[in-house]
């Protein structure tokens, strides 16, 4: 899948697989992974694996943090954590409970406790992982996500978002080679799904009011799409995710 924001992951016990951008890294006890924004991952668990996982709003990064640093291309996604930092992680408790119970509105002392931890995280891993030599196309695919993460909702084609940027439908089809695979129509839909995931777990709006907001051209494709994406009817989804 694919998403606008960074996520972690911070390994317990066990080892898990993370595929990024086509790479694969294995992860094992005391690794953390720092996937960016707009990065195209998966995770495949042959074994048994304990983990933490934040998914973090852009709005939480830190200020001395910009968007176009954190989306740099790095060698790998994967890092061992210095014991020091380890240890700060583990014994604070941020790998529970901690950064989950706040109230955005009101809890400024908890938002500046998160920010802080997350940029110690990144610190160290762009201190030990070197950035690599990504090629212009790099900055012209996060430019294209962005406009796509902000349109999805939209009938957006290839042709459209060239004009919206002032690139030719070929450039952009070459910027998605990019992505291994993964190509225009395979992250629009995955942009309309992870919304449509979101508005079945905190709405009760029906099938046809999510395809609608969500940008699919009609209830049967958004069905069909979330089917082949989750494994399972939106319906089944709502049910799994209250239940």
């Amino acid at each position: 899948h694919i998403h606008e924001f960074c996520e972690m992951e911070m390994v317990l016990d066990g080892e898990i697989e993370i595929t990024v951008d086509g790479k694969k890294h294995i992860a094992r006890a005391g690794d953390i992974a720092v996937i960016p924004p707009f990065r195209v991952h998966s995770f495949h668990t042959p074994n048994y694996v304990k983990q933490t996982i934040f998914v973090i709003s852009n709005n939480l990064l830190p200020s001395s943090v910009s968007f176009d640093e954190l989306c740099r291309p790095r060698e790998i996604s994967v890092f061992h954590a210095p014991e020091r930092l380890w240890n700060f992680l583990t014994e604070s408790g941020f790998h529970r409970d901690y950064a989950r119970n706040y109230d955005p509105q009101n809890d400024a002392e908890t938002i500046h406790w998160i920010r802080s931890v997350i940029y110690l995280i990144l610190c160290e891993y762009w201190k030990i992982v070197p950035i690599s030599e990504g090629a212009h196309t790099e900055k012209a695919l996060t430019r294209i996500l962005v406009y796509m993460s902000q349109h999805f909702r939209e009938p957006i084609t290839q042709e459209s978002l060239g004009a919206a940027l002032g690139y030719s439908a070929k450039y952009i089809s070459n910027c998605f080679r990019a992505l291994k695979g993964f190509g225009f129509r395979d992250v629009l839909n995955s942009m309309r799904v992870e919304e449509a995931k979101r508005l079945l777990s905190t709405t009760d709006f029906t099938n046809v009011e999510i395809a609608v907001e969500c940008g699919f051209s009609s209830v049967s494709t958004f069905h069909q799409v979330f089917l082949t994406a989750e494994g399972c009817a939106p319906k089944q989804y709502r049910e799994k995710i209250k239940g």
